[in-house]
């Protein structure tokens, strides 16, 4: 199985006003592998594209509309599977259902013209029972960055049917496999308030974002177990912003919010009558932590540009990672310091990318981009004092699994992927660098 799309990256949600600029973004994606032929539970229901367009999502129940009560007369509690692809855009269950779901059926109610269909957790291991005719691939039979100077292992995508290396002879196995590519695209924000706290408030005076990333997936389950699953990234992060805060009197506050948020669903990988979506979500966050013993207004900012190339896997029960060391460039942008006495302060950019299925859980790679302003005042005017100022930058990145925010509502929903996965996260790299200070 292999098709292209070609979709626009427009903005599904924007967290915070002041957000608009920037230009939409095509997204190229890629399903490479063959799924077709998986062997499902037989009790497995998906739901057919009608009932997709009329249908409700309220939580843990599933409402259809009673003439849709046939698509569901089979179902049994406790046993029954339900699945079901994103409803068409512009549907009625377009709104309710935007990413589609797999979940068990717990109870059936009819109430006046609508079915409620209870559901719990479900999860792929409870659905697959092991894959059929279909071809497997391994990450060296398709790699985006094939060429990369890396040592790739033989290559079996030819003969049609061989399991990948590290499977069992004649082991069941199942690889969907997508690979995404975006942008480049460019996010300019600012000036606006990022937010206040007591008597601290928190200006954006100007951030810059500019990515293009190529995020591959695979998935492998087989008899009845997720055994590998795979995340890499490559992409080139320039971040570039100033924050500043102005403390009006003593404080010691913290403040942060929302830049940028975005996302793109990617079409669905279908796995014998299962749709496995994905959503690819990136979003930039700002934070600033300040004190000072008296008023102040305080600037600092980085310009960063980093080289990413990570991989994060899960394999026989284990996570493991690879991330080469990166190349990155950190420079300060000078701070303006206005106070009557000592001061801190340090304001970060936060870019992340996280994949997630049934965009309830998936793998992530996030970025932190910071700025360290130490002020020390000397004796001056009622006003302002002069002094000296030091300014450090920082520049780590993380990467794990982790599920979306939907699911601090509905916790149980999410363990989509398998019951044996549970969050991680794994520091990729870590580095400061001091830059000369000055006086004011």
């Amino acid at each position: 199985m292999q098709y292209r799309a070609l979709v626009v990256f427009a903005a599904l949600s924007v967290a915070a006003a002041g957000c608009a600029g920037g230009e939409g973004v095509e997204a190229e994606i890629e399903t490479l592998g063959g799924a077709e032929e998986a062997m499902v539970d037989s009790n497995t229901l998906a739901l057919p594209h009608d009932v997709l367009a009329t249908l409700v999502v309220r939580g843990d129940e599933v409402v259809l509309p009673a003439a849709h009560e046939g698509a569901v007369a089979s179902v049994r509690p406790g046993v029954t599977l339900l699945v079901a692809d994103r409803s068409p855009p512009g549907s009625v269950g377009a709104e309710t259902n935007p990413y589609g779901f797999l979940r068990r059926v717990e109870g059936l109610r009819r109430t006046g013209r609508e079915i409620v269909v209870m559901t719990s957790a479900a999860t792929l291991e409870d659905a697959i029972v092991r894959s059929g005719g279909s071809k497997a691939s391994s990450a060296a039979d398709i790699d985006p960055f094939a060429g990369d100077g890396e040592e790739d292992a033989e290559d079996n995508s030819g003969d049609g049917g061989d399991a990948p290396a590290d499977a069992p002879a004649g082991a069941p196995t199942l690889v969907p496999l997508a690979r995404t590519r975006l942008g480049p695209f460019t996010r300019t924000l600012g000036p606006r308030v990022l937010g206040t706290s007591g008597p601290m408030s928190v200006r954006l005076e100007q951030a810059r974002f500019t990515s293009a990333p190529t995020v591959d997936t695979e998935l492998r389950v087989a008899n009845r177990q997720v055994t590998y699953l795979r995340l890499r990234v490559q992409d080139t992060w320039t971040l570039e912003g100033t924050l500043g805060t102005q403390l009006n009197g003593a404080a010691n506050r913290s403040v942060r919010g929302t830049l940028y948020r975005n996302a793109v669903p990617l079409p669905p990988q279908q796995i014998g009558p299962i749709p496995l979506t994905q959503t690819l979500h990136v979003s930039v966050e700002g934070s600033c932590e300040a004190s000072t013993a008296g008023q102040a207004k305080l600037t600092a900012g980085v310009r960063s540009t980093v080289n990413l190339d990570v991989e994060l896997t899960y394999q026989d029960g284990r996570w493991t990672r690879r991330a080469p060391a990166p190349r990155f460039g950190l420079e300060a942008i000078p701070p303006t310091v206005v106070t009557t006495a000592d001061g801190r302060l340090r304001c970060t950019l936060e870019p992340r990318i996280d994949v997630l299925f049934y965009n309830l859980v998936g793998p992530y790679v996030s970025g932190v981009a910071g700025a360290n302003l130490t002020v020390d005042a000397q004796a001056g005017s009622a006003s302002r004092a002069s002094g000296s100022w030091a300014l450090t930058g920082q520049l780590s990145a993380t990467a794990g699994l982790d599920g979306s925010p939907q699911l601090a509502q509905f916790p149980g929903l999410g363990q989509v992927l398998s019951r044996q996965l549970a969050r991680a996260t794994f520091t990729l790299f870590s580095t400061e660098r001091r830059f000369a200070g000055g006086t004011f």
